[in-house]
């Protein structure tokens, strides 16, 4: 999505970092000692390139004047998920080694452990919003 709202210049450099971005991913997946754990590397560094693309279509959208409703934008619900999964999620990969010290008891990590799927559900909530942007036009 926003590759195609970018000109053809820096399209490119966007569909390379993307590129870059799944290749990181799947080497980190790859690679990791146990596959079957969290690699949090591997996410925290995917986030990131998400943010930064989230960051870039916003610095876009805010100096450009144009007299679209972004309420009714298809993109910029998505971009919000993107966004809103990216800022809740990213803090708990980084500090996610800490957390692993914590006893399983603890009522501590299970509200640590739910962090993630909020995440997740507020991301999929923006696409339903979205497709329903997509819907009324």
């Amino acid at each position: 999505f926003l590759i195609y709202s970018m000109p053809d210049r820096i399209g490119k450099k966007y569909f390379l970092l993307l590129v870059f971005f799944f290749l990181t991913f799947i080497l980190e997946s790859n690679f990791s000692n146990n596959p079957t754990i969290h690699n949090s590397t591997a996410f925290s560094i995917n986030y990131f390139v998400l943010l930064f693309l989230c960051v870039t279509y916003f610095y876009k959208i805010f100096n450009n004047p144009s007299d679209l409703n972004l309420m009714r934008e298809p993109v910029f619900w998505i971009v919000i998920g993107v966004l809103s999964n990216c800022m809740i999620c990213l803090p708990m990969n980084i500090f996610l080694v800490f957390f692993k010290n914590i006893p399983k008891t603890m009522i501590l990590k299970n509200i640590l452990n739910s962090i993630f799927p909020f995440g997740y559900t507020l991301m999929y909530l923006c696409f339903v919003k979205s497709f329903l942007c997509s819907k009324n036009q």
